[in-house]
Order: C-alpha cells, then sequence, then structure tokens
C-alpha cells in the first residue's frame, strides 16, 4: 500500500493538471490561427450540433464532479476524489475539441467560441485547497 500523499502535494498536482489542460485550450486557438482549412464547407447544421454537444459536455462536467464527490464522500475511496477532478477537465477539454473540429471541417470564423465555453468549465473546476487554506 502507497503511502498518504499529503493534502498540499495533492494540491499542487491539481493545479498543475488544471494548468496544463487550459494552456492547451490555449494552444488550440493558437493552432486555429496558424493553420487554414483546406476544403472548408460551409455546414451550420454540424456547427450546432458541435455546440449543442460541447455544452452538454460542459454540464455534464459539472454533474460528473458532483456525482464523483458523492462515490468519493460515501466510500473513502481516493481513487473518486481524483476522478471528481479529471474527468470533469477531460469533458471541458473536449468541447474545446469541438472548436478544433468545427474550424478544420467548415472554416467557422467563430470556433473560438469553443474554447471560450471549455475554459469556462476548467474555470468552473480550479482546484481548492482540501484543508481551507
Amino acid at each position: 500500500m502507497m503511502p498518504q500523499q499529503p493534502r498540499e502535494a495533492e494540491y499542487r498536482f491539481q493545479l498543475t493538471v488544471w494548468l496544463a489542460m487550459v494552456i492547451s485550450i490555449g494552444m488550440y486557438f493558437v493552432a486555429i490561427r496558424l493553420i487554414q482549412p483546406t476544403e472548408a464547407l460551409d455546414d451550420p447544421t454540424l456547427i450546432n450540433m458541435l455546440l449543442i454537444m460541447a455544452l452538454c459536455f460542459v454540464v455534464a462536467s459539472v454533474l460528473l464532479k458532483n456525482y464523483f464527490i458523492g462515490r468519493a464522500a460515501a466510500t473513502g475511496l481516493k481513487v473518486y476524489r481524483r476522478l471528481s477532478f479529471i474527468v470533469p477537465l477531460v469533458f471541458c477539454e473536449s468541447a474545446a475539441l469541438f472548436g478544433v473540429v468545427a474550424w478544420f471541417t467548415t472554416g467557422y470564423t467563430k470556433a473560438y467560441w469553443f474554447f471560450v465555453l471549455g475554459l469556462a468549465g476548467d474555470l468552473l473546476h480550479f482546484p481548492v485547497r482540501s484543508d481551507g487554506k
């Protein structure tokens, strides 16, 4: 059995992962500014579907966070605390990735809104110290 990781180390881990996810969304924005789509086709239905899916992923990230926090409290397992942090960030990252898909498939000039949505979700999941510091 591994020794208990101190709370401060867990907080630093969460902060590092959170920052990496936020930076990756920024890199997606840089990528769509530097790389132009080759065969973009205008498809508003696809854009709307991707936007709805992105919004659903951000909402689901909050619901999943609450679910895993509840499971962690009920079982006392550390794995659920980790999942309550990482899974929501991945869902918000997915919302931003839909913007990359929208850019390269349709050339949608407002694809940055997907990144804004993903970043807003990430801000909802900013790590907090569990010891109240």
